[in-house]
C-alpha cells in the first residue's frame, strides 16, 4: 500500500476502511468509521499520510509489534502467536474505530479519555478493543506526518 498520500488516497474512505482491515485478515470486528470522517480530518488537519495507510499501521501495531504497549505483548505472555491475535480481532465482540474531535462514545460504548485535540491534530487516531484477548483498551496515533505510531494502553 502507497504511504504518501496520492490519486488513490482520495474519498469517501468510509468503505474503502472495511477493505483495508480484510487486508489483514479482518472482517468481523464492530468498525466505527463514519462517513465523511476520515474526509473532514484531512481537511482540518494537514496530513501526508493516507488515513488508509495510517489504518494499516495502526492495525500492525497494536497487534504485531514488540512494543510493551501493544497486543502482541499481551498475546505472547498468553501463549497467543501473532496470527491468534490478528484472529482475536477478527470477532464481532471486538471493536476498532476512528476516534474523532467529538466523540467520547463509538455507537454507545464508552471509550476512555480521549486523546487531546493536540494529538488529533498531529495524529491519525484509531481505538481498538479486543475483550477476548485483553481488558484494556488500546489507542494508536499515528503521526500525520508518516514519521511512527504510538500505541498506548488505557484500562
Amino acid at each position: 500500500m502507497a504511504r504518501e498520500r496520492g490519486a488513490w488516497c482520495e474519498g469517501p474512505f468510509a468503505g474503502r476502511a472495511e477493505q483495508v482491515l480484510s487486508a489483514h485478515g479482518v472482517s468481523k470486528t464492530f468498525t466505527y468509521f463514519p462517513e465523511g470522517e476520515f474526509e473532514d480530518q484531512i481537511a482540518r488537519y494537514p496530513s501526508k499520510l493516507c488515513p488508509l495507510a495510517a489504518l494499516g499501521d495502526a492495525i500492525e501495531a497494536i497487534l504485531l509489534d514488540d512494543a510493551e504497549e501493544a497486543l502482541a505483548s499481551v498475546a505472547r505472555e498468553r501463549g497467543v502467536a501473532d496470527c491468534d491475535s490478528i484472529c482475536l480481532l477478527d470477532r464481532s465482540s471486538s471493536m476498532i474505530g476512528i476516534v474523532a474531535d467529538d466523540h467520547s462514545r463509538i455507537e454507545n460504548r464508552l471509550l476512555p479519555t480521549a486523546p487531546t485535540q493536540h494529538s488529533l491534530k498531529a495524529h491519525w487516531v484509531f481505538f481498538v478493543s479486543v475483550p477476548d484477548l485483553s481488558e484494556h483498551g488500546y489507542w494508536a496515533l499515528v503521526a500525520r506526518d508518516g514519521s511512527g505510531v504510538t500505541v498506548v494502553r488505557v484500562n
